[in-house]
């Protein structure tokens, strides 16, 4: 494995490597590979993230959508510059249609570009789609009881909890555009200053100036060695490293006790009001809105009528399997109550022809596991349900500050 690079380094003439990068050709070659892969990995970026989310969800098709996206992966790249040329040429399908919007893609610089994103961007779908169906949907639930929308479920916590595999997908992307090639020289050509990458100056040079390509050589094997090294940084420790300095406390260990359950308390400030400290001590009960609750789960075999009064708090004590976290999905909105009803204060929230989906009913829910952001400061943690609600972030780290203060106090 590692002797054609000895090999390699015994041919270069490291004594006049400054100067044979410096040469035109070699220029032109390193300032054109490096901006048009950087540009590809942006546009990867842009479109792959979204298709990776929607290939990480289950929906009819599916499958063949996982596999059309990882076959340019598959294919040989001549084979792929073929493809875009059949397309995008002047004599492709849509070769007419872009001469009539005045329009020239094959052998340009934008044709690079296009010949990069097509072979690169599946490396990054694939890392992330990946790491996004095997993620732990926890904290997401937890998001949602707290009024927080698809969007800000997808902004704030899928995707920063799944930036490690962003980052390698982005990484491998990158490096792949670095070295693309075949796809390159089928469908752009070999233009110098204006199609002429380093892959392709490497091939064309090593002929005519064998010690500019070996040089080239060397700099793309140095560049592709510190994109595939960033691969295999321990983003995990980064990220763990980054949140100890920012003094976010590590998650403490899942809780054994039932789960509980209390609606939101009305006394907390209007959305977008501005925040205040604590009037009520807080080891006193808040005065939260009644709940009345009815439903039977055939599929679960849970039958459960209750009634919690304002103010009071009710345990749920059982065996597992006895429905207690059923019970608490049903009330916060995560299941259905399946014919059953659910009230809060004077409020149908679920019922006959209504369901009020979980975060807009005015009920959190707490489960067993620790319901902590990881990626969040405690402040960020605490702030974060009052700026679901509307709250400005001013407003809603002044409420947080307030809670953990009092807190603090009783402790």
């Amino acid at each position: 494995m590692l002797l054609p690079f000895v090999g390699l380094g015994s041919r270069v003439a490291w004594s006049q490597l400054p100067a044979l990068l410096a040469s035109e050709p070699a220029r032109l070659a390193l300032g054109l590979s490096l901006r048009t892969c950087v540009l590809a990995t942006v546009i990867s970026v842009a479109l792959g993230v979204p298709l990776a989310i929607v290939l990480a969800h289950d929906w009819p098709g599916v499958r063949i959508g996982r596999v059309l996206a990882v076959l340019p992966m598959t294919m040989p790249p001549v084979v792929a510059g073929t493809a875009l040329l059949a397309t995008l040429g002047k004599r492709g399908l849509l070769g007419s249609a872009l001469r009539g919007a005045g329009m020239q893609v094959s052998f340009t610089t934008a044709a690079v570009v296009i010949a990069q994103v097509f072979v690169s961007m599946p490396y990054l779908v694939v890392t992330l789609e990946a790491a996004l169906r095997s993620r732990d949907t926890r904290s997401e639930t937890i998001a949602r009881t707290l009024s927080a929308g698809p969007g800000t479920v997808l902004r704030r916590i899928t995707l920063p909890l799944a930036a490690p595999a962003l980052a390698r997908g982005t990484a491998l992307a990158l490096g792949r555009s670095l070295g693309e090639f075949g796809a390159t020289i089928a469908f752009a050509g070999s233009k110098e200053g204006v199609t002429r990458t380093m892959p392709l100056a490497i091939y064309l040079e090593r002929e005519n100036d064998p010690a500019t390509s070996l040089a080239l050589a060397v700099v793309l094997i140095g560049l592709s060695f510190l994109v595939v090294g960033a691969t295999s940084v321990r983003w995990d420790a980064v990220g763990r490293l980054w949140r100890t300095n920012r003094a976010l406390p590590s998650p403490a260990a899942e809780s054994t006790q039932p789960a509980a359950l209390a609606p939101e308390d009305p006394g907390a400030p209007a959305p977008g009001a501005p925040g205040r400290a604590l009037s009520r001590s807080p080891h006193r009960p808040c005065s939260g809105a009644p709940l009345e609750l009815r439903f039977t789960s055939q599929s679960r075999g849970v039958s459960v009528e209750l009634e919690v009064a304002a103010g009071r708090t009710l345990a749920l004590i059982g065996p597992n399997g006895s429905g207690k976290s059923t019970v608490c999905e049903v009330a916060a909105g995560l299941l259905d109550a399946a014919g059953g009803q659910v009230r809060v204060g004077d409020d149908l929230v679920d019922g006959e022809r209504v369901f009020v989906a979980a975060g807009r009913r005015g009920v959190a829910l707490l489960s067993q596991a620790p319901g902590v952001f990881t990626h969040m400061s405690v402040v960020d943690n605490v702030a974060f349900g009052p700026r679901c609600r509307g709250m400005s972030r001013a407003a809603s780290r002044e409420r947080a500050r307030a809670e953990l203060a009092a807190c603090l106090l009783y402790t």
